[in-house]
């Protein structure tokens, strides 16, 4: 009924919300929650939505609070402030505005309220129920209506420290409690970057929270998860709102306790937790950069670079190369963390002091593989022209003997990949870095990565010598049914390959090549025809073929004979077949559209030929039927 609100008199809507409300203290009596939510929305969004309406905290107040007991009232006051900062609800910015001040103009009596909870008698359940419903409230309040330099004028800000202090606190209190002090810091955070901001306001109250660290040490002793996530998230949020202090070093008593505090997260050695600092590094990074102050932090960032390197060191046990996973997606995310940190210390430096690391693993394949891939981060973004070593690591990686460790030779492809722009000007390396990545197609999982590397190592004159090995590599793709993104690759890398060759002693090839899809794609629709439906096998082989033609750069003269044609004379019935037979799928029709389109491009004025099928058979029997 909200969704579809339309203009009503007052009176009619004084009517609904007494209704509303009196549906609400009736079901919150009787204990069910789901109800109570949904109806607190309800209540709110219409008196949000009811312009005449300019006293949140007066009229809620009015309707929910019987006696002395303010917890529903709190409760729904809770959901206002939410719904309040729901930006899919259809009200303007004024209106929300006017809304906001008025329940700070109300500041005072809603604090009074809440504090008022924590005085409560009743039984111990009673008293955490009624706490943690205050400090939810209290929570959403925080920041976006009540100022923080007003809130800490509270005494109960300062209840709120104890209960972040105290060891024994209720889980969900303790929630609540470190969501009020994330709330408030966040606001801080914020307003840092105003030049009129000074962090003296609240220094005391900072510093309080800079010495939590043991607390957080005990919740994992104990293993209290929600304690764990609680402190953590505060700890960012805490290091965020004294960056700019911290670089413009303003206060000695902050000094680098940011960072610090950060780092010392990594004692407890899990990578969950430490996923959630990343936000502090990057706007780290980005206050940095803008305010053009590396506030001597560089040995803070070598030994955050190298705590990531530890920590993305996968077990012992690890026999095989790990496909997806928590872990891997924390790895990939620490590459983007240490690229963003990267120029607050130069990235050749940062490159020395990770090759230094690198040389001193020993036989130790966890901690190769994890400098590689560190390495690889910040290669992949630096000029490699200036860091001396770097032929040094491509002579390891094409000498590495062919039983190493399957993750190392996928870290040294990957370094490959990120640097390959080095061998441009260093050629001396690169048939035995070409080897290498040819090497690497023998294991299946890194057949797609190693597809990549080609498609970068084809544009050189110099890997012509290796066309034959990739057309085989290519040829075992297509037998084995590869996926569409390692055939499109290796079609890519022999086609740049083939610039550089004479086509004509490649051409039988290439169309042995394309004649073995076109055979493969003709059975399926033979089967296809006799079971009256197509697979989406079919899909694989018109995808290759559409790679192809697109890749084929060959110019020929307007009245020679394409050496093409005879086999798009049996491709092109082919496809128009599949496009009348899967007019009204288009996924597959789809595809076998993007083949004709590339054949046309490949073949030019020889292909006016089959323009008149194509128009009669596609484009008018498709057009009518779904109109795409």
């Amino acid at each position: 009924l909200l969704k579809n609100f339309q203009q009503a008199s007052s009176e009619s809507y004084s009517v609904f919300f007494d209704s509303l409300a009196t549906l609400l203290i009736k079901f919150y009596a009787m204990g069910m929650k789901p109800v109570v939510a949904t109806l607190s929305s309800a209540i709110a969004v219409l008196h949000i939505r009811v312009q005449d309406w300019k006293d949140p905290v007066l009229d809620l107040s009015s309707k929910l609070v019987t006696g002395n007991q303010h917890l529903l009232f709190l409760s729904v006051l809770s959901t206002y402030a939410e719904e309040l900062s729901n930006d899919r609800l259809r009200v303007g910015i004024c209106r929300r505005q006017e809304l906001k001040q008025a329940m700070h103009l109300q500041m005072n009596n809603v604090m009074q309220c809440i504090t008022s909870i924590f005085a409560m008698n009743g039984t111990v359940r009673e008293c955490l129920a009624a706490q943690h419903c205050a400090l939810q409230c209290l929570s959403h309040l925080i920041g976006p209506i009540f100022p923080p330099n007003e809130v800490i004028q509270y005494p109960l800000f300062g209840t709120i420290l104890e209960i972040l202090k105290d060891q024994s606190a209720d889980a969900a209190i303790h929630e609540c409690a470190a969501e009020c002090a994330s709330n408030f810091l966040l606001e801080i955070a914020d307003m840092q970057y105003k030049p009129s901001f000074s962090l003296q306001h609240y220094k005391h109250i900072i510093l309080e929270l800079f010495e939590l660290l043991p607390m957080l040490s005990t919740a994992v002793t104990e293993k209290d998860e929600r304690k764990i996530q609680s402190y953590v998230k505060l700890f960012v949020e805490l290091s965020e709102s004294c960056i700019t202090t911290m670089i413009t070093e303003a206060d000695p008593d902050i000094g680098k306790k940011p960072v610090t505090l950060m780092l010392d997260i990594f004692t407890f050695k899990d990578y969950q937790l430490i996923l959630k600092t990343f936000s502090f590094w990057y706007l780290l990074s980005e206050a940095v950069y803008k305010m053009n102050d590396h506030c001597n932090i560089e040995e803070e960032i070598y030994k955050y670079v190298s705590e990531l390197m530890n920590l993305c060191r996968y077990e012992e046990d690890m026999l095989i190369i790990p496909y997806g996973g928590e872990f891997e997606d924390f790895r990939f995310m620490a590459r983007e963390s240490i690229r963003d940190v990267t120029f607050m210390v130069g990235s050749i430096n940062l490159l020395k002091k990770i090759y230094k690391k690198l040389t001193s693993c020993g036989d130790d394949w966890r901690k190769v593989e994890a400098c590689m891939y560190v390495l690889s981060s910040v290669s992949g973004i630096s000029p490699l022209e200036h860091f001396e070593q770097t032929g040094e690591v491509f002579s390891s990686i094409t000498t590495m003997p062919p039983d190493i460790h399957p993750c190392l030779i996928r870290a040294a492809l990957d370094f490959v990949i990120c640097s390959y722009k080095w061998l441009c000007y260093n050629p001396e390396y690169y048939d035995a870095t070409f080897k290498f990545v040819l090497a690497c197609f023998n294991i299946p999982k890194l057949q797609n990565m190693a597809s990549g590397a080609v498609v970068y190592l084809s544009d050189q004159r110099s890997a012509v010598v290796f066309l034959d090995d990739l057309i085989n590599i290519l040829k075992n793709a297509f037998r084995s049914e590869a996926s569409s993104k390692i055939t499109s690759r290796l079609i890519g890398a022999v086609m740049n390959i083939m610039k550089a060759s004479a086509f004509e002693r490649l051409k039988p090839t290439m169309i042995e090549l394309i004649s073995d899809q076109v055979n493969r794609l003709t059975d399926v629709m033979r089967v296809a025809s006799a079971d009256n439906c197509i697979p989406r096998r079919a899909v694989y082989y018109l995808d290759n073929i559409s790679i192809f033609f697109r890749s084929v750069k060959l110019q020929v003269d307007k009245d020679d004979y394409h050496p093409f044609f005879p086999i798009c004379t049996q491709l092109c019935p082919l496809l128009l077949e599949i496009c009348e037979a899967a007019a009204g799928d288009y996924s597959i029709s789809e595809h076998a559209c993007r083949g004709l389109r590339h054949i046309f491009r490949c073949l030019g004025r020889t292909a006016l030929v089959f323009l008149e099928p194509v128009t009669i058979k596609v484009y008018v029997p498709i057009f009518d039927l779904v109109n795409f």
